[in-house]
């Protein structure tokens, strides 16, 4: 978002008081494992019996999912409650979809007053349309290439962009050992309590700091709580005729990891149906999957797009084989079809390409 539409949606916020809430804010940024952050934190704190708010993106399924409360997506009719209050203060033509949905969110979460406010990034953080509320805590995961084209091409002004969401004199969890530069240089700055995390997660270390520091009574189970945690569409094993494994991987460090899982699985053959937004690091992400992928599907996900040229030089030069269609469930008929029973149909390259293939499969899509 440029600056002017976020000064335009800050005003907004202002005028209306939705930025001018009682209930503590979390942000959650970083490159990836955002999702997973705020689905564990949540759990943690309503689990103590606090209530929480969340708001996330993009959806699998329904629209619904983005805002919860207490763990659950909002009806239909809170929902469009949300949506009137937004139309009223808010013009749609200056703002993103997702800007728009920003509003509908705290619209709600300023009705239910819950304890915790929980807000999840959608690109960077310093520009972003969640970011017009003041974090009281905030967390990056990590910092990795992703969305180049917006936030810069290096680690360091990608980092930039995302401790934006951090407050001066507030509190920064950080997910990794190589703090970028930028990150600290903001730190110093603005004076902010920052705490590196490399060897339990994020939100395991928010929920012990709210409970030694903050006052809050937090009760946490064991070190990595919750120890069995999953979403559905992160590295998501779905044992069947024919196994899948669903990813919403579409950077170059979530398919690093992806491509760790496939190696431990170990499976007679892997075939990637893939869809992958046309402006992502497209080379990049499926570098690391080729030794591990024996036969690719593209379909596309936009339409006039043809990313199949991207991904053959680099396939076939590894004695790769590419069939390609332009939608990608067509392109998952092609991976079922020649599917055996001792083969892993990997389902990866967004969120899009996920939800839509799930939704083939209704076995999958209740879980």
């Amino acid at each position: 978002m440029s600056q002017e539409k976020f000064n335009y949606c800050k005003q907004v916020a202002q005028q209306s008081g939705l930025n001018n809430l009682s209930s503590k804010v979390i942000t959650v940024g970083g490159t990836n494992g955002k999702g997973t952050a705020v689905a564990e934190l949540e759990s943690i704190l309503i689990s103590n019996g606090y209530s929480v708010g969340s708001f996330t993106s993009p959806h699998l399924f329904k629209i619904n999912e983005r805002i919860k409360l207490n763990g659950e997506p909002i009806p239909n009719s809170i929902m469009l409650k949300g949506f009137s209050c937004a139309k009223k203060i808010i013009d749609k033509k200056r703002v993103s979809y997702f800007g728009f949905l920003t509003f509908v969110a705290l619209a709600i979460f300023k009705e239910f007053d819950p304890d915790f406010i929980i807000l999840e990034v959608g690109i960077g953080g310093r520009l972003d349309t969640t970011n017009i509320v003041d974090s009281d805590y905030a967390i990056i995961t990590n910092v990795a290439l992703d969305h180049v084209e917006i936030l810069g091409k290096d680690r360091v002004a990608i980092a930039y962009e995302k401790v934006g969401i951090a407050r001066a004199n507030g509190v920064l969890v950080y997910g990794e050992d190589n703090v970028p530069s930028s990150i600290l240089n903001v730190v110093d700055d603005l004076n902010i309590d920052l705490h590196i995390v490399s060897k339990e997660k994020v939100s395991v270390y928010l929920a012990k700091l709210l409970n030694s520091r903050y006052g809050y009574d937090l009760s946490i189970p064991c070190s990595r709580y919750p120890c069995d945690f999953s979403l559905p569409g992160r590295l998501q094993l779905v044992r069947g005729e024919i196994d899948h494994l669903f990813d919403v991987a579409h950077n170059p460090a979530s398919a690093e990891r992806l491509s760790l899982m496939l190696r431990e699985l170990n499976y007679k053959r892997v075939l990637a149906v893939v869809g992958i937004k046309h402006h992502k690091l497209i080379e990049e992400t499926i570098r690391p999957l080729i030794s591990v992928v024996d036969r690719w599907f593209v379909g596309e996900l936009e339409l006039n797009v043809n990313t199949k040229d991207r991904f053959k030089p680099l396939v076939e030069s590894n004695s790769g084989v590419v069939k390609y269609s332009n939608m990608i469930c067509n392109s998952y008929d092609m991976a079922l079809r020649e599917a055996l029973p001792d083969d892993l149909v990997l389902v990866f390259g967004s969120f899009v390409t996920v939800g839509k293939i799930m939704k083939k499969l209704s076995n999958v899509s209740s879980l």
